[in-house]
């Protein structure tokens, strides 16, 4: 997310201005992010006007992002469980 901050800040800021949007009345965080997270390529595609190409991209590196997580949950709670962060 650092990348695109760097790339991009105003759809990030957009971006995380939305999640904080849906968190503050549901108290959600995962339905929260998920929805910021799938308008940052709206988001690029409304404002910036970029070619499918580039979006396609940008979704195929927000999905990497999701994938790490997912392979990382089961270390992240391990360490969790040991340490007690």
């Amino acid at each position: 997310m650092g990348f695109l901050l760097g790339m991009q800040p105003l759809i990030i800021l957009a971006s995380g201005l939305l999640i904080g949007a849906v968190y503050l009345p549901f108290r959600r965080f995962h339905l929260a992010l998920t929805i910021g997270m799938a308008s940052i390529p709206v988001l690029w595609w409304v404002v910036l006007e970029e070619p499918w190409p580039e979006i396609m991209l940008l979704c195929s590196f927000l999905l990497f992002l999701g994938l790490k997580r997912l392979i990382d949950e089961p270390y992240m709670r391990k360490i969790k469980q040991e340490s007690g962060w």
